[in-house]
């Protein structure tokens, strides 16, 4: 597999993937009470690309998922990115909100689940970035979970609702 840093040509591949996993990130129960996902507009897409924070895993030039890696002023617009820096300016999970990055979100087809292409994602969008990384995973998300503590050696360092949903929050060391 082959993993690169997404270019401008790459919005059309982005917004497919978008719409593939859309629903991943929910569970059954969230689903069936109809709650869906937002996708990136046009504009967020750009200053992803031009940020240099979309990474994307192909295999024999198909496209089979990507991380978004990007600085957390980029998030600041979304109501449970809100929340979480409210949460923790005076907590004792220290945050340092000037060169903290996001690992999120990312999304594997079924095919590239289990091959190491996580990693791959990681590593690529690590070399990237200084400071912490953080990542917000839903409670039901077992084996997001477990991918980003085994392969970004990330830990758990605290579990909240947020925007009524319930999050584990994940550090990396």
């Amino acid at each position: 597999m082959q993993v690169r840093c997404a270019d401008i040509h790459d919005v059309a591949v982005i917004k497919t993937l978008e719409k593939l996993a859309v629903s991943d990130e929910f569970s059954d129960i969230e689903l069936r009470h109809g709650i869906s996902g937002d996708f990136f507009d046009e504009q967020q897409l750009n200053t992803l690309i031009k940020q240099r924070a979309i990474w994307l895993i192909f295999d024999n030039q198909i496209a089979l998922g990507y991380l978004v890696f990007a600085r957390f002023e980029f998030h600041l617009k979304n109501p449970l990115y809100k929340q979480l820096q409210q949460r923790y300016q005076h907590d004792e999970v220290a945050l340092d909100w000037r060169s903290l990055h996001v690992c999120g979100p990312v999304w594997l087809d079924n095919r590239a689940r289990g091959t190491g292409a996580f990693k791959q994602l990681y590593d690529a969008a690590e070399t990237e970035a200084n400071g912490q990384v953080i990542a917000l995973i839903a409670d039901h998300n077992e084996r997001s979970i477990k991918a980003h503590c085994q392969h970004a050696k990330m830990r758990i360092v605290d579990f909240q609702t947020l925007a009524g949903r319930d999050f584990y929050l994940l550090l990396a060391d």
